[in-house]
């Protein structure tokens, strides 16, 4: 079995490109895993049914909505099965990320699909988006809305040390077996920074320039070996290209996106705080809000979503 064996697929407006789901369909094919594509219908309210009845009387007004919702469908499931995947097909109704994350609940899914939606004030991610990145229980994948079905560059954003050591060993997983099946270059980022460092050159206690020197010789030693140690542990056929930066994470990680042209990011959304169903700390929700690539997020092990089972 691959790293995942039950994907929910997202159908929405934002999914019409053939070519997010072509790339489902090969990842479900290579990795043996069952699609599940869902379509989320908005619930007709009483002053659209009053309207709708007056011009329709005599039509089921839920078939007329699940009947356009189940044409959208049955192409792609179609186009699963012909290629020998294995697939289900199911409407829900009411607010997108919360049916989708108690079918998340309900069906164990270990990945969630969803094609990029537009944002507000330029914003590369949409309100539905963002929500299931904070509070999906399982990894989701927003995919950019891009004809090209490959991704050329993926980056792992990690931090090895020991507290964060079991996520980013989880999310180096994923982005190996991606960057394996996409026959992509991964670049892997650790950004460090020694604490209290701006204190000790400018603050009010005097340090010599030199000790502080050596202090961050010593820590970027310290972290050079936490990422070594995570990478030199998961050997791979992709090539891996390792990043020890030092400075603010999110800064690094944006700024390196933008300069390498990454196509997909793969990193955590939940901070240190450890509070169930908390969704990040600052630098995730920095990054989410200034990349405009792909993004594969990852929970970390005990996460608990907000959102509960009906």
């Amino acid at each position: 079995m691959g790293t995942f064996n039950r994907i929910l697929f997202i159908a929405d407006e934002n999914s019409r490109r053939r070519t997010p789901f072509d790339h489902v369909v090969e990842l479900a094919s290579a990795q043996n895993a069952e699609i599940t594509v869902v379509a989320v219908a908005k619930p007709v309210s009483a002053a659209a049914r009053k309207v709708i009845r007056e011009a329709l009387p005599n039509e089921d007004i839920d078939k007329l909505v699940t009947g356009r919702q189940e044409q959208k469908l049955s192409k792609l499931v179609e186009t699963a099965a012909s290629k020998g995947v294995k697939i289900h097909s199911r409407i829900l109704e009411g607010r997108l990320f919360i049916e989708v994350i108690r079918e998340v609940l309900r069906g164990k899914h270990d990945l969630v699909v969803k094609v990029q939606e537009a944002g507000s004030h330029g914003s590369f991610f949409g309100s539905s988006d963002l929500h299931l990145l904070r509070k999906c229980p399982c990894p989701v994948w927003i995919m950019s809305a891009t004809p090209d079905r490959r991704y050329r560059r993926i980056m792992a954003a990690i931090d090895p040390g020991p507290e964060q050591r079991a996520h980013s060993e989880e999310i180096l997983k994923i982005a190996v077996q991606t960057a394996e099946s996409e026959q992509s270059d991964l670049h892997v980022l650790h950004a460090w920074e020694l604490e209290g460092e701006e204190f000790l050159r400018e603050g009010f206690g005097f340090t010599p320039t030199e000790e502080v020197d050596a202090l961050v010789l010593r820590q970027e030693a310290k972290h050079q070996g936490y990422l070594d140690s995570i990478l030199d542990s998961r050997p791979t056929t992709a090539a891996v290209h390792r990043h020890l930066v030092k400075g603010d994470p999110s800064h690094a990680i944006t700024a390196f996106a933008e300069k390498m042209k990454v196509d997909l990011i793969v990193m955590g959304t939940v901070g240190r705080t450890g509070i169930p169903g908390f969704f990040i700390g600052n630098t995730a929700e920095t990054v989410l809000n200034h990349v405009n690539c792909s993004v594969l997020a990852v929970k970390p092990a005990g996460f608990v979503s907000p959102v509960s089972p009906k």
